[in-house]
């Protein structure tokens, strides 16, 4: 049904787009609409609506609505991928705020508007509201949050991708949110093609879907943040969305000659070519152009004239896209605009949730509304309570840590406590030999830390044992990255380590680009520094499968990182898995070891051979600079434990897990010589 939708957008009397500031550019989107509009029935719809309209208008009821503010509820959908254009809440408040200002002739420069359109300059007395409750009956923020690499799309049919990744995945509620209840704003990385933002006219081409929504560019939205002071992109957009043309008529190219015989259909503004730029003095068409509209492309846009008000308080009378519901009164009851919203929801947020000791912690609340007063609780923390709104915490002792927040509107309150909420490692951490195979889940919960759901323990499969750590990679979002963050690790006595683990993935297809790497950190995880990097086409230990990836035991691969040098022996040593989904299968680990990197040489002043690592838990790795022939393996006591002949290679890798513990004796044939090497399984 989108698709449909969104084919139907694609006319250039409904659909308009904006590019750059200081001054608008238009897209070159209008060549492609101007080929849809070769369908008749496309252009009849859209003449039948505009005539309804232009008809409603010249009655001149409007008029008569002087002095009635109408309200319109509107949510604001920000899509992003975790990189710049997640915008805080505060940066899509203060666009708000902005939109608001200049729909009420509220900005200080409205003074300073060309005493030629002074007199004319509105308020539009249209006030924009943000929505507390979601379709579901849901008490929300007004502003919904959807992780997905659909921020960014390369051209308008994107906008289909982007709305479904917000119905099926915000954080409030998945579902349509009808435009004719929602005025839907779009925030995103990218809307199409760099451009700042788009929409369309009214129209009931689109039903009440999401379709008829307003697209924004993050950069184009409020005044600070990745955003910049006097950028009204969203206050011309509102004005498309009300009906209204640019200033020189339905196109996206300012600036021709050809432009002064088209018109926007408002009488109060004269006719103009378009200006990129503030040129006061713009006569081209004759009469002096409105520069300063907020219609225009230039960067001094401060003002609607009273025709255009007229021409968007007509769109809101009319039922045409559902406009003249959103500010009916039953309608603002059900999205929590008609009344000062209530106090609903305690909540908060943290800058990391792992830190170790004597590392502080912001904390920043997240409730709403109307919040006037906060008491916080930190049992083990210092300070333990707190009355600020963003209070900063530290802890001096390792351990999970329970977080309490009670907020209150002066007449009401509303709690939320989070247990285990934060995580403080221990300063000084587990002594070498490090071992890992994720039998334990206790002990998972306890030293492995991840954000993501997605990770966890698998019960059905592993290179030892019964279980390893699985990553559900098809339950990932493509190009999002994963991250499984390790405990703190004593390597203040050593001098340098391996790592050793093993692992299992599959694609589900050639065109999958996951990526695998290892990071480690020289101060408790505060900073860090890949590794290793296994890209997709060296990942993948099996063929590809659309079905669920259940390794087999021949389809695990083992991996060394020999490159965690001095400086990174500390007390507090971390490493972290780090995976960015690329549509492939699931992923497992297993079997991780930590040893002192001269294992690697152990003997080998006099022999040829190494083995490592040693003492070790799982596996033990056999190394020689020469072919071995056989390798037979015994306990103290001479007994025979382990025998592999033939076998011409320089290594060899034996699987002890389910070995006694105790000191062993490997005796090595390589042609005509034997070595003989001792090593403890853990």
């Amino acid at each position: 049904m989108l698709r449909l939708l969104f084919t139907l957008i694609a006319i250039p009397f409904l659909f308009t787009a904006l590019g750059q500031e200081p001054h608008e550019v238009g897209c070159g989107q209008h060549k492609l609409l101007k080929e849809l509009l070769k369908s008749p029935e496309r252009l009849k719809i859209h003449m039948a609506e505009q005539k309804e309209l232009s008809d409603l208008e010249k009655q001149g009821l409007i008029s008569k609505t002087k002095g009635i503010v109408y309200t319109i509820p509107v949510v604001f959908h920000l899509i992003h991928n975790g990189g710049v254009e997640n915008i805080s809440d505060d940066q899509i408040l203060d666009g708000l705020l902005s939109l608001n200002k200049d729909f009420r002739k509220l900005n200080p420069d409205t003074a300073t508007v060309s005493p030629m359109f002074q007199s004319i300059s509105a308020d539009v007395e249209i006030n924009f509201e943000l929505a507390t409750i979601a379709p579901d009956g849901t008490c929300f923020s007004g502003i919904t949050h959807t992780l997905s690499p659909y921020s960014y799309v390369s051209n308008f049919s994107g906008g289909e991708d982007q709305l479904n990744a917000i119905i099926t995945g915000n954080d409030v509620y998945n579902g349509d949110w009808s435009s004719h209840n929602y005025l839907n704003v779009i925030i995103c990385g990218n809307p199409s093609d760099g451009v700042a933002g788009y929409t369309n006219y009214p129209s009931n081409s689109f039903g009440n879907g999401m379709a008829n929504s307003i697209w924004m560019r993050h950069d184009y939205v409020g005044s600070f943040g990745t955003s910049s002071p006097g950028r009204r992109t969203l206050s011309h957009e509102a004005g498309h969305w009300l009906n209204l043309p640019h200033t020189w008529g339905s196109t996206n190219d300012p600036g021709l000659a050809s432009n002064c015989s088209s018109d926007d259909n408002v009488v109060d503004t004269p006719n103009t070519i378009g200006s990129t730029w503030c040129n006061q003095n713009d006569t081209a068409c004759g009469p002096y152009a409105n520069t300063e509209n907020y219609m225009n492309y230039a960067s001094c846009r401060k003002m609607f004239t009273n025709g255009q008000a007229n021409r968007m308080r007509t769109a809101l009378n009319s039922s045409i896209g559902g406009r003249d519901n959103l500010w009916q009164t039953a309608n603002l009851i059900a999205t929590g605009t008609f009344s000062a919203p209530q106090l609903c929801k305690a909540d908060f947020k943290v800058n990391s949730p792992v830190i170790c000791i004597g590392d502080t912690i912001n904390f920043s609340d997240e409730s709403f509304h109307n919040v006037s007063t906060w008491n916080w609780s930190f049992p083990g923390g210092s300070p333990s309570s707190s009355n600020l709104v963003n209070p900063v915490v530290s802890y001096s002792n390792p351990g999970q840590y329970q977080v309490s927040l009670t907020v209150g509107d002066g007449t009401n309150s509303v709690s939320e406590t989070k247990n285990n909420f934060i995580s403080v490692l221990p300063s000084i951490g587990s002594l070498l030999p490090y071992q890992e195979g994720f039998e334990d889940a206790s002990a998972i919960s306890e030293n492995w830390f991840s954000s993501s759901t997605w990770w966890g323990q698998e019960n059905s499969a592993s290179s030892n044992g019964f279980s390893s750590m699985k990553l559900n990679n098809l339950l990932c979002i493509e190009d999002v990255t994963y991250d499984l963050e390790s405990n703190t690790i004593d390597l203040s006595n050593e001098t340098a380590v391996t790592i050793g683990f093993k692992y299992a993935y599959a694609n589900r297809s050639s065109a999958n680009s996951d990526r695998l790497q290892i990071l480690a950190s020289k101060d408790c995880g505060e900073t860090w520094y890949v590794r290793k990097s296994i890209s997709n086409n060296q990942l993948k230990t099996a063929f590809n499968t659309s079905t669920p990836f259940l390794p087999q035991p021949s389809e695990w691969e083992q991996v060394y990182i020999t490159n965690i040098t001095n400086s990174y022996c500390i007390e507090n040593f971390r490493f972290k898995f780090s995976f960015t989904s690329g549509g492939g299968n699931n992923l497992f680990i297993d079997d991780i070891n930590i040893f002192n990197s001269d294992a690697l040489s152990v003997n080998s002043a006099k022999n040829s051979t190494t083995l490592f690592p040693n003492p070790s838990l799982n596996e033990l790795n056999i190394s020689s600079t020469q072919l071995l022939s056989k390798v037979v393996v015994y306990d103290i006591y001479g007994k025979q434990i382990s025998i592999s002949d033939k076998i011409n290679t320089s290594s060899l890798l034996v699987d002890i897990y389910n070995w006694a513990a105790g000191l062993y004796v490997v005796k090595i044939y390589l042609g005509n010589s034997i070595e003989t090497i001792s090593f403890e399984k853990l």
